[in-house]
């Protein structure tokens, strides 16, 4: 029989206990860097079936009055399908969100900004296998669907995927070392809300942040030029830059002596009002601008200057852009053709009556000027198709759909047009 002392027993113990414990400790910390609060760090997010961006920076560490301590998030959405402000081609919401993890249990706490006095709500636990349901008090049902490693900014890492049931089905990804990374909806069209593009966590910067990124805007047209036979001018505002530019106000003097409908190139949106803006024009996107002359106009000769005025998402500004704007109702202009190769002829959608009461029925307009294979469909406000209205070759010329929507409930809808490589899109409301 061999002997071994007691002393050497009670040592290889202890290297089997802190073996153990340090295992664990590495496995939790592993998962607790799904969710990196720490001060300073910064989230780029962008996607969707519109532009969209999504600017997430931890600000700061603060202890709610509940007594627990919460990493403050503050976040700022660019986004172009949400705008309810007529006249504007986007909108910008800024909210602020608190966030904690347990170092105990593992779960992952959130203080909602849309309703703050609801109290802190489970939105996720670290410690859930796959198959498990987390039980929350806000959402009706969080499912742990999978586990995967992946390379991601170059370093294979593990990702958690997540199925979450609120007022429609989402999956959400977490990954080492960054925190939730994608955000979609679950069903038979499968739509991308927020993808990261780019991160700084813990002073290291991985991928390409989009608000260092340096924006530009430059137009097609030098001048503007107006008669009795020439009461139409198309002008292109292009972002060329990978910067997000946002173009705070288009002005003139007299400005009542026009109008005009604004057109985004790049997700399709049309506006049918002289706006003021902002509009908000992600990388290689541009806008053009549909502009007419009233008759109120053709009554004299005069000159004006269209200002266009811009700036980046973080508030650098970019030189003013100054158009002449000519008025001679006695001559004739020849038209001038548009020469900007890069972006294709509109299709002129539009819809009547919006907003759509119960039981009217919605009226599409669109012409083409070549025969065209050409598709017609409907989504609602979260990007799921909800009806395809046509999908066939269609001849040059005027064209209008009559389109029943009684069995739809009230919300926002878009009517999308696809033909090769292009998109069209118009959003209407329906009332009931």
């Amino acid at each position: 029989m061999i002997r071994v002392p007691l002393r050497s027993l009670k040592f290889c113990y202890g290297l089997i206990f802190v073996s153990s414990v340090l295992a664990q400790n590495s496995a939790e910390d592993s998962l607790l860097s799904h969710y990196p609060l720490k001060v300073g760090n910064i989230w780029d997010y962008s996607g969707g079936s519109f532009p969209s961006l999504r600017l997430v920076t931890a600000t700061k560490d603060s202890i709610h009055p509940n007594g627990k301590k919460y990493t403050v998030l503050y976040s700022v959405t660019y986004d172009i399908s949400s705008s309810d402000n007529v006249g504007s081609l986007g909108q910008v919401r800024k909210e602020t969100i608190l966030q904690r993890v347990d170092s105990t249990s593992l779960n992952v706490y959130r203080i909602p900004y849309e309703e703050p006095d609801f109290g802190e709500v489970l939105i996720d636990s670290l410690r859930a296998l796959p198959g498990d349901f987390i039980i929350s008090n806000y959402f009706k049902k969080i499912y742990m669907d999978s586990f995967s490693e992946k390379m991601f900014f170059g370093k294979s890492r593990v990702f958690r995927k997540l199925v979450i049931d609120y007022i429609v089905y989402f999956e959400f990804e977490t990954a080492e070392g960054l925190g939730e990374i994608h955000w979609s909806s679950v069903g038979e069209d499968l739509v991308s809300y927020d993808s990261l593009q780019a991160a700084v966590i813990r002073g290291d910067t991985l991928g390409a942040l989009l608000r260092v990124r340096r924006p530009k805007l430059s137009l097609d047209r030098s001048e503007l030029l107006f008669s009795k036979n020439q009461t139409k001018e198309r002008i292109f505002f292009i972002n060329r830059n990978d910067g997000l530019t946002v173009i705070d106000s288009v002005a003139m003097n007299r400005e009542s002596d026009f109008y005009s409908q604004p057109f985004y190139r790049g997700a399709g949106y049309l506006d049918t009002v002289f706006s003021k803006g902002p509009f908000l024009v992600f990388p290689r996107d541009s806008i053009y601008l549909d502009m007419f002359i009233r008759e109120s106009g053709l009554e004299q000769a005069f000159h004006d200057t269209l200002r266009v005025y811009a700036r980046g998402i973080n508030g650098e500004s970019l030189p003013r852009i100054d158009i002449p704007v000519k008025v001679d109702p006695l001559v004739s202009v020849p038209s001038l053709p548009n020469d900007n190769q890069n972006v294709p002829d509109s299709f002129n959608l539009t819809a009547y009556p919006n907003p759509l009461h119960s039981q009217q029925t919605l009226k599409i307009f669109y012409q083409l000027n070549q025969t065209e294979n050409l598709k017609i469909e409907v989504y609602d406000i979260l990007g799921r198709r909800v009806s395809t209205l046509g999908n066939q070759r269609t001849l040059p010329g005027q064209h209008q759909i009559a389109w029943d929507s009684r069995d739809l409930p009230s919300g926002v809808y878009f009517v999308s047009l696809f033909a090769r490589n292009r998109r069209e899109t118009i959003r209407f409301q329906i009332l009931k």
